[in-house]
């Protein structure tokens, strides 16, 4: 039979917002994608690497994670919080990453594009340094890069942050390919209540019992707030478009304004304008209800 799981590689910002370990706990146990990787961005990448085994390993698969780069194309990292779901255990070397330099991410994407082409769909939910950096050393795969990110602000003058983060990246991945993105406008929409909250947080054992614990590590250095979940909306678009109305349009990255997404003539991005938020609530809780 032939597999329909929707090949992907996850370039994630994790340990900062939770949504980021909550969308890979998704693409790890829905059984709609192959993940043929994860590789992380932006600061302290090998820590971020370490969350990310340790969620692979929970959920007992074989995942290679690879820790990128964490300095911004400008060199200059803007001010943001330290990571807030690293455990100690977690600094052990079952957890380590699978590379000692940030190039090898860089390589595993541009290969994986070469091997897979089309097939592949990089979806992107942090800055976009590790994409960028694999466009402007091997150009080719442009021509079959499908990236899905979550990222920009299309209604407003909103800096998002993983464009603010390192905006110069994410003016090269504009300029060199066409984009599906799902902005900050939209995903904000999908913050959980108290309700839906508990259910994440309560206590469990194995993958999920971790993403209780670092959503509970999350809440408590973020005054309790509740979690969005705007990484997951991107990744979820990927099997199922239609929880979102899509248009087209010319857009750019103003790197004047700090990383302010302007549109434009042309259609170089493809982006959501609205959501269903109770359909994707309910994909997302009927997925997570069926993980052991």
């Amino acid at each position: 039979m032939k597999d329909i799981r929707k090949k992907i590689i996850i370039d994630t910002d994790i340990g900062d917002d939770i949504d980021d370990a909550m969308a890979l706990v998704y693409a790890l146990a829905s059984g709609r994608f192959e993940v043929i990787g994860v590789t992380t961005v932006f600061k302290d990448t090998v820590k971020r690497a370490r969350i990310a085994k340790a969620l692979v390993k929970r959920a007992n698969v074989t995942v290679p994670v690879y820790a990128g780069y964490g300095m911004p194309l400008s060199g200059v990292i803007p001010e943001s919080q330290e990571i807030n779901q690293f455990r100690p255990e977690m600094e052990g070397p079952d957890f380590a990453p699978e590379n000692p330099e940030p190039e090898a991410a860089v390589n595993f994407i541009t290969e994986s594009c070469r091997r897979y082409g089309k097939d592949l769909i990089v979806l992107a939910v942090g800055p976009l340094g590790n994409i960028a950096r694999a466009v402007l050393s091997a150009p080719d795969i442009t021509e079959n890069l499908n990236p899905v990110i979550m990222g920009g602000c299309f209604n407003s003058d909103v800096h998002e942050w993983n464009i603010f983060c390192d905006p110069e990246a994410a003016s090269v991945v504009f300029e060199k390919m066409h984009l599906k993105t799902v902005g900050v406008e939209i995903t904000s929409q999908t913050r959980l209540d108290k309700k839906l909250c508990e259910i994440v947080q309560s206590p469990r054992d194995g993958l999920l019992g971790l993403l209780s614990d670092l959503t509970g590590m999350w809440r408590k250095a973020h005054e309790e707030r509740f979690p969005t979940l705007h990484d997951v909306l991107a990744l979820a678009t990927i099997v199922m478009p239609e929880l979102c109305e899509w248009e087209s349009t010319g857009a750019f990255v103003n790197i004047e304004k700090h990383g302010v997404t302007e549109k434009t003539e042309g259609d170089n991005i493809t982006y959501a304008v609205s959501v269903k938020k109770q359909l994707f609530f309910e994909e997302f809780f009927k997925i997570y209800s069926k993980i052991s």
